[in-house]
């Protein structure tokens, strides 16, 4: 894990940040295909933490209203892109592109409202 951090936050560094919007996100998140591309990647990179279907392991639940840092879509990339180093969440900015980094938030954002089989228990605060 350690190894992983370390290349994670060398990665971080080395690339400029991207701005994006909600707006763009949202509108992002009407596009079937890109929400298709997002869940793919969620599948390979984000499930062994937070579940296929979002509900949580190591990570957080990521389909009830508490979230730890922010529910709103930008919210969502900057955790993405930036990481949670400190609960072993990977900084994915320099290791994935802008672009599936965004459809993997749009899937993140489809999950929202959905029922996991066995979620993880609340945490953060409730989505304002």
């Amino acid at each position: 894990v350690a190894e992983l951090k370390a290349q994670g936050e060398a990665a971080a560094a080395a690339q400029p940040t991207v701005v994006v919007t909600d707006e763009q996100l949202i509108e992002l998140a009407k596009s079937p295909a890109a929400v298709a591309e997002g869940k793919a990647l969620f599948n390979t990179k984000c499930a062994v933490c937070h579940q296929p279907d979002g509900g949580g392991l190591i990570g957080p639940n990521l389909t009830d209203k508490f979230w730890i840092h922010g529910s709103k879509p930008t919210q969502i990339r900057d955790t993405v892109v930036n990481g949670v180093l400190d609960k072993g969440m990977l900084a994915w900015k320099g290791v994935l592109t802008d672009d599936q980094i965004n459809q993997a938030v749009v899937f993140v954002m489809s999950l929202k409202g959905t029922t996991p089989m066995n979620p993880k228990a609340q945490q953060g605060d409730p989505e304002s």
